[in-house]
């Protein structure tokens, strides 16, 4: 008896393991059609799961890194810019750094250094569409981390008034 309860409760969960990893490989089709990523850099793939509604969803991406920083606003200096695969049409992302920081100029008493998350901002600035059925492929510089955010927009429109 305690057998079969195991087995009732194990299967439906290795289906949900089988149905994450199906969701998350790459079988080599799914990639076909981006570039592979140039020397110092790396392909960073989302795969976005499926959702009721895809047209309220938006993905917004967070590029950065951890670097040693004073009391000063510290943020990475680059582009973030949409390219297309060649002959697929499908968009695919390029993150460009260049060397250095952007800081404020705050005197920070004391003057000691923190290690700190900075992001750049070009990156966050638009919000990506929701597609469940392409991944969303970044390049980035080696040592870069790129994370994504979901936003929903709710149910209420609300409208303007004309003046």
């Amino acid at each position: 008896m305690r057998k079969l309860m195991l087995m009732i409760l194990l299967v439906p969960l290795s289906g949900i393991s089988l149905m994450t990893q199906a969701a998350t490989r790459d079988d080599g089709r799914m990639m076909k059609p981006y570039p592979l990523a140039e020397a110092e850099m790396q392909r960073n793939v989302i795969v976005l799961p499926a959702v009721s509604h895809e047209q309220n969803y938006r993905v917004e991406l967070i590029v950065g890194k951890k670097v040693m920083a004073d009391c000063n606003l510290v943020h990475l200096a680059g582009s973030f810019s949409e390219e297309t695969a060649k002959g697929w049409g499908y968009p695919y992302y390029r993150v460009t750094l260049q060397p250095g920081l952007i800081s404020t100029r705050r005197a920070c008493i004391p003057a000691q250094k923190t290690s700190r998350w900075v992001t750049l901002p070009a990156a966050s600035e638009k919000l990506l569409r929701y597609n469940s059925k392409l991944p969303l492929v970044v390049y980035a510089p080696q040592g870069i981390q790129v994370s994504y955010r979901l936003w929903k927009g709710g149910d209420d429109v609300v409208k303007s008034e004309p003046r």
